[in-house]
């Protein structure tokens, strides 16, 4: 029997393979998914609920949607090692994201090449390098990706009757995982209950009512029925049309300065080369041409662009969401361009070409977050012989507590006023934090443990951390 590598089983082995070898670049790297300090708080937000799980006390509230904290805590009952649950979750969300992007494209370019689909959702999709980057992290980006790609992939399937539930429940899903997808899912979901609505038998609508309650019932059990007022601090807050022609923010977050203003930013899935490479002259070959793009994904993404655009800072974290969505979007015009191009070395030197280019830009921005999380690593090993010691310190204190280190912590971002007791650390990065915090009561406290006499400077560490100790 001929083996056919794009029938859907050997395209999914495909992806899983992918994944795995991703999975051991990333550990023999020493990168287990954690550094900054949303991917801690992840973690620590799943053992909360796991130790909850096994008669412990009730977790906090959590800041942000509870799906990917849960979805570790259950999975790690049978892993029983955090740093591997939540990395190998956002490997195989990668692989299924891979997986389910070709069998889109196959649902709605049936009469396509197979291998061309294929290829494309390999070298643009898959090894797009935020993409990438992401699948290693120990975060929600992945996950949620996954999650608004088959809400998509259901919602435009209006031919069978239960696709409405399906596209419903990864919709819920999704926005249970990133508050932001709301804004990405709403109209495909519109669109799949505008076709299907009336096809439905009344059991549907019960079944319906059913899974959008066991789907919520996670989020509002552990944070009680606070979901408006957090959509209003994690949203929008502070979201205004305004920001769209900014590059410069005063905000929470700091004194932000950026090369270019949000509107540009919030479209980088379109052409910048970290996320599609090929995207300007795509959509170039497609306005010439006069190609028929698909418009509820189109009017999706602008849509959600414009909303990140309103938000008061830039993370290019919120646009990989989209880089799936995009991809498929401008497949009509890669899938023309490639039937008119015969001679078959071109196409290979085509592919091989671009695949290598993402792969050195993935290297290039994967190669950030390790540098991030070995300075950590680095910091870390340095403070093993201050443990039970009063520490005061901004940022590293979470990778700190993720690392079970076990000091009595003060935050420098938070306190205003602080009085360290003679032998208190106090571990800074005024060079890091000098202009974005600059107004801010974190530098007057670096600025003071520097020029006191109170203060003797210990240690230097990488990426200009400073280890003071209170006389």
């Amino acid at each position: 029997m001929d083996f056919q590598i794009t029938k859907n089983r050997n395209v999914l082995l495909l992806f899983l393979l992918l994944g795995g070898i991703i999975f051991v670049v990333f550990r023999v790297l020493d990168f287990d998914g954690l550094y900054g300090q949303d991917a801690y708080a992840y973690k620590e937000h799943a053992w909360h609920i796991k130790s909850y799980l096994l008669g412990g006390s009730r977790p906090p509230k959590f800041f942000w949607p509870v799906n990917y904290p849960f979805l570790a805590a259950i999975v790690d009952f049978i892993v029983n090692d955090f740093t591997i649950t939540l990395q190998v979750i956002s490997i195989l969300s990668w692989s299924f994201i891979g997986y389910f992007s070709y069998r889109m494209l196959r649902q709605q370019y049936p009469n396509s090449l197979a291998l061309n689909s294929l290829l494309y959702v390999v070298v643009f999709i898959s090894f797009a390098p935020y993409l990438v980057r992401f699948a290693g992290c120990s975060m929600s980006d992945e996950l949620t990706t996954l999650f608004v790609l088959l809400c998509f992939k259901f919602s435009l399937n209006t031919q069978k009757k239960n696709t409405l539930l399906w596209a419903v429940t990864f919709g819920l899903l999704a926005v249970f995982t990133r508050y932001g997808a709301m804004v990405l899912v709403a109209i495909p979901i519109t669109y799949s209950f505008y076709h299907q609505m009336k096809k439905q038998p009344f059991h549907f609508y019960i079944s319906l009512a059913v899974v959008s309650f066991i789907i919520v019932l996670p989020y509002f059990y552990f944070n009680g029925v606070e979901l408006y007022s957090t959509l209003q601090r994690s949203v929008t807050s502070d979201w205004s049309m305004i920001s769209w022609f900014q590059s410069s923010f005063e905000s929470p977050e700091g004194t932000l300065n950026y090369d270019l203003p949000n509107i540009i930013y919030a479209f980088y899935n379109f052409f910048h080369p970290l996320f599609l490479f090929i995207g300007l002259p795509l959509i170039i070959y497609a306005i010439y041409h006069k190609i028929n793009l698909n418009t509820v994904i189109l009017v999706s993404v602008v849509l959600y662009s414009f909303f990140i655009a309103g938000i008061h800072f830039q993370n290019k974290r919120f646009l990989v969401l989209c880089i799936p969505l995009v991809s498929i979007i401008l497949y009509p015009s890669y899938n023309e361009f490639m039937k008119k191009w015969k001679n078959k070395y071109m196409k290979h030197l085509f592919w091989a070409g671009f695949l290598t280019a993402n792969l050195v830009f993935s290297a290039y921005t994967t190669n950030v977050i390790l540098s991030i999380s070995k300075s950590e690593k680095d910091i870390l090993n340095q403070l093993s012989e201050i443990q039970k010691q009063e520490v005061y310190t901004f940022e590293i204190d979470i990778p700190m507590k993720g690392r079970n280190i076990p000091n009595q912590y003060h935050n420098l971002w938070e306190e205003e006023e602080i009085f360290p007791k003679p032998g208190s650390i106090i571990i800074i990065n005024s060079e890091k934090w000098k202009t974005q915090w600059s107004n801010h009561h974190v530098m007057k406290h670096c600025r003071t443990i520097e020029s006191s006499d109170s203060y003797k400077l210990i240690e230097e560490l990488s990426g200009n951390w400073k280890i003071y100790k209170k006389l």
